[in-house]
């Protein structure tokens, strides 16, 4: 990077799973604004609700999910 940038541009596509991916490793999870919505496979979500939960505002993963979030990850965005 040169000339001062500090950033790395990226879109707003790789910009939503960024979020996702440390937003879901946080006790909150990560909020569901349009963007994750879009973003997320929320039929997964609903099928795998021993692994993740949806709070009015946030997805989250469950204890039980911990472990494998990485794969989760690669399951949950579309």
């Amino acid at each position: 990077m040169g000339n001062n940038e500090r950033f790395e541009k990226i879109s707003d596509k790789t910009r939503t799973i960024e979020k996702i991916i440390t937003g879901i490793r946080t006790t909150r999870g990560v909020e569901l604004d349009s963007s994750v919505l879009n973003q997320i496979n929320i039929d997964w979500v609903k099928k795998h609700n021993d692994l993740v939960a949806l709070s009015d505002k946030y997805l989250y993963a469950l204890p039980k999910s911990f472990l494998i979030l990485d794969n989760l990850i690669l399951d949950l965005i579309k």
